[in-house]
């Protein structure tokens, strides 16, 4: 932005499921189904600033952001924000390493009509990345190893979730 680090995005996306059938095989009232429907719209609002050290080989990226996932089912809908951080240090033309971590905090609009409790969410990760090109001297080439956590921690258990993970890649630049 205007010749600064600064960058700020939004981005909205439609949800829209053709048969949502979440509660259906539960004894709910069709209020209460409706409090679980899915569709509904995500909106993200994203500012970042990047700062860079004078030889352009570590990058530092803070950022913030604000999500409102308003969804048509009042216990399925919520918002809160994120804090962020990115890291890319450029050991020389060869080796690039990137280090990502993140914690955010959501709030949901109503009762889950299941559990009869509001829930409200925590969810936190960091990730690494190693980056190798031209590895045994093949040109347009790189080679890459991704490992990560993500973690989110609901009130209502039966929605938490923990997630790891460990890629290891190649591509190639045309």
């Amino acid at each position: 932005f205007m010749s600064s680090g600064l960058e700020i995005r939004y981005s909205a996306n439609e949800i829209d499921i053709d048969k949502e059938r979440s509660g259906e095989s539960l004894a709910l009232s069709d209020a209460q189904r409706r409090k679980l429907d899915r569709n509904g719209e995500v909106s993200r609002f994203d500012m970042l600033y990047e700062f860079s050290s004078s030889d352009k080989r570590h990058l530092v990226t803070p950022g913030l952001a604000y999500i409102d996932n308003g969804l048509d089912g009042d216990a399925m809908a919520n918002d809160g924000g994120e804090a962020s951080i990115n890291y890319i240090y450029k050991a020389n033309d060869r080796w690039r390493y990137v280090f990502n971590a993140s914690y955010g905090e959501y709030d949901f609009d109503d009762a889950n009509p299941i559990y009869a409790t509001d829930d409200s969410t925590t969810d936190y990760g960091i990730s690494g990345t190693v980056s190798y090109t031209e590895p045994f001297g093949w040109k347009d080439w790189s080679f890459n190893t991704t490992a990560g956590w993500y973690e989110e921690d609901h009130d209502i258990d039966f929605y938490d979730t923990s997630v790891g993970v460990v890629v290891f890649g190649m591509f190639r630049k045309f």
